[in-house]
Order: structure tokens, then sequence, then C-alpha cells
């Protein structure tokens, strides 16, 4: 499937090719250009498929043998356009992402939880920055109304699990310095993964669109788990995840979906201990 800026690139291409054919003076410009190119490239490895993408581009457009611009204003107006169009597609960088994720005040996510491609479970959950944890765990056959809901404040180390049938409230103590849980126990598991990895080690997995918003991806690998996160280009914000663990001989394992939005209002209530 051809990206957004691939189609707007053939249009120009198209439109350049009905014009008057360059002199010798925008051939000297084009080189001028490529070089210039060619520099950046030394200057930031990670441009290099942009770059060259370009620069290839270029060299095919001006040596068409009907293309006829007005000039070297018109050469350069159309390298110019060139690079809005490639620089105008929605990218994010991961350690960006990384910035603008930590500012964030809060956020809800729902989810799906499968094991072997069995439906496990659903859950929701709400999460703000003073460390106050919600999670409504959804089993199947539920009637809109959740098996049991885990409220956890870090800041204090404490919690207390809610029985939806029983309506009994159970208190529990834990250590908020113990990270050795899993990614299926921990329903933070994929935030401390974001904000703890070393953003070199986050592998581009193009683009996809969800829902008509085209989103960045990313693969995170630790441990035998994938993580995919899929970066809103407006927001700068990881807006869907995807955890899978596979089993030793390869097979389908454990896979959280998830879907998050952030910086809502959430009633206080949410999050009482009580």
């Amino acid at each position: 499937m051809k990206h957004t800026a691939d189609h707007n690139l053939d249009k120009a291409v198209e439109s350049f090719k009905t014009q008057e054919p360059l002199s010798q003076d925008i051939e000297r410009a084009q080189d001028h250009l490529l070089k210039a190119v060619a520099m950046e490239v030394e200057k930031d490895n990670e441009e290099l498929g942009f770059f060259q993408k370009l620069s290839a581009w270029w060299k095919e457009t001006m040596n068409f043998s009907g293309l006829k611009l007005a000039g070297s204003m018109g050469a350069a107006a159309s390298f110019a356009l060139a690079i809005f169009i490639f620089t105008a597609s929605p990218q994010t960088s991961f350690a960006s992402m990384v910035e603008t994720f930590k500012k964030a005040r809060n956020f809800f996510y729902s989810a799906t939880m499968t094991n072997s491609g069995q439906h496990l479970m659903d859950m929701k959950v709400y999460y703000r920055e003073s460390g106050q944890l919600r999670m409504e765990s959804y089993a199947l056959g539920n009637n809109g109304q959740p098996t049991f809901v885990n409220i956890m404040d870090v800041s204090q180390g404490k919690g207390v699990m809610k029985l939806s049938d029983t309506n009994q409230t159970v208190p529990f103590s834990f250590d908020a310095a113990d990270t050795a849980q899993s990614a299926q126990e921990d329903p933070l598991y994929w935030r401390k993964l974001i904000l703890d990895v070393n953003p070199e080690q986050a592998q581009s997995i193009g683009t996809q669109t969800f829902s008509g918003v085209e989103l960045t991806g990313y693969l995170l690998e630790e441990g035998g788990i994938e993580t995919r996160v899929w970066v809103d280009p407006n927001s700068q914000l990881p807006v869907k995840i995807n955890v899978t663990q596979s089993f030793s001989d390869g097979s389908s394992g454990f896979e959280m979906q998830a879907d998050v939005s952030y910086n809502q209002r959430f009633d206080d209530s949410l999050f009482s201990l009580e």
C-alpha cells in the first residue's frame, strides 16, 4: 500500500513533466542540491532513508526529457516542494514520543487479553500521575459488570480488591519497588517499558492506518516479549499497544491489545481505597 506522501509525490512528478525544458543553470543547481543532500546524510544517519529517496527522485525528475520548468527558480521551487511533501508525512521519532509521554498526567485504556488465541478476559485501566491505579477485570460472559476491581495507591503501597458478586472488599499491601512482574501480571508493563528502554532499541515498523488515522509503529523486544507501540503523529502519544509473548516452540501465547486515551478528568471515587 502506498504511503500518502508517495501519492502526493507521484502527482507532483506528473505536474513537473508538463513544464518547459531546463537550462544548464538548472543542472548546475541540481548538482549543488544533491551535494547538500549528501552532506545531510552524513550528518544524520537516521534520515538516511529519506534523503536517499529524495535524491533518487530528484535525479529522475531532472533527467526526464519532457521536463519543462521556467529557469533555476523553478527548479529550486520544485526541490522545496519535494522536501515539503516528504517531511509533511506523519512521522514521530520514538525519543520525542517518550518525552511527550512523560508529560501525560493520566490515561485510560481498554484491553483484550488472549492466550493461545482463546479470549481470556477484558480490562479497563485508569491511571493518574500521583500513582493511583484502578484496574477493572471482565471475565467471559459478564453483563457489563467487572468480575473484580483492583485499586492501588503506589505512593502508599496499599490497595484493595473489590469482588462484584459478593460486594466484598479485601485490602492488601505491596512493594512499589518490585518491578519483577511479567507483562501478564502488571497492567503498566508497557508504560514502564516505554519509559525505561533505550530509544535506540526501538525498531521502526512503518505506519499503519487504524480507524482512518495513520499511526507510526515501533517494536520493543524484551525477554521474549514483543511490544508494538503505535503513535499518533498529532498528539505524539502511544494510542495503541500490542503485547505478545509466544511459547518456546514459536506458537501463539499471551497477547494483549489495548487502546489508550489521555488527560481525561477522573472522579476521585474511582481510586478510593474505602
